[in-house]
């Protein structure tokens, strides 16, 4: 049986400004607001979520809601705190049309995905030395709500040489090779940097979990 769960999807549209839509999921009900989500994660891949809703006139704004929007989701169990599950901007917003109504399908992405096709100069940095200042700057010339946390055991001592016109995340790329660090997602908010060894480590150490059918945890759910 499926546990009871709730559900919180808050829009930060430039539009019509913070629409916050939460739900408690005890049954299937056809008038529910949020009808299904799904998240995907992976190393060195942007995380992305794709979300299914009924823009009912309980909520009159969410059919202003547009590709760039801000989205954050989070779940609980009934009577517990929310988690964040997910936190990006969205990448395409579709009208799916019956007879009877319709449903708005939206997909998202990390803010880090806008990485790729910003470029910028050396010129835009005004802090040139230290590897945690320079990618913290980088983050907001981006304009990214998110962060960039590099390990503790990663050495800070790093200085930017002069460069023209290149994406941001090719340079993040050009860093970590220099450095020999990876970097993965957390949420879509948070990059992490690590080293690369350390990183493998974990893989290779890491001891297979077994679950019970009835304790799995999806990062999908319906209602």
């Amino acid at each position: 049986m499926e546990k009871e769960h709730k559900t919180k999807i808050i829009f930060n549209s430039k539009l019509s400004g913070t629409t916050i839509v939460e739900e408690e999921m005890k049954e299937k009900n056809e008038s529910n607001v949020i009808k299904n989500i799904s998240v995907s994660t992976g190393v060195s891949s942007f995380p992305t979520s794709k979300l299914e809703i009924n823009p009912t006139s309980k909520y009159p704004n969410l059919i202003s809601i547009k590709s760039g929007d801000e989205i954050q989701i989070f779940v609980a169990e009934i009577d517990k705190t929310f988690s964040k599950l997910f936190q990006g901007i969205l990448s395409s917003v579709k009208i799916k049309a019956t007879q009877e109504n319709f449903e708005l399908v939206l997909e998202s992405v990390s803010a880090f995905y806008t990485m790729q096709t910003k470029r910028i100069n050396y010129q835009n940095f005004k802090t040139k030395t230290g590897l945690r200042e320079i990618l913290n700057e980088l983050v907001q010339i981006c304009g990214i709500n998110g962060k960039i946390v590099v390990d503790k055991s990663i050495n800070n001592e790093f200085t930017l040489t002069p460069f023209k016109s290149f994406p941001c995340l090719s340079l993040i790329n050009a860093i970590c090779y220099d450095l020999d660090l990876v970097y993965d997602f957390n949420k879509g908010d948070i990059m992490t940097i690590s080293k690369r060894t350390s990183f493998l480590d974990k893989l290779h150490n890491s001891i297979p979990i077994v679950i019970d059918n009835d304790k799995i945890i999806s990062s999908e759910f319906e209602q």
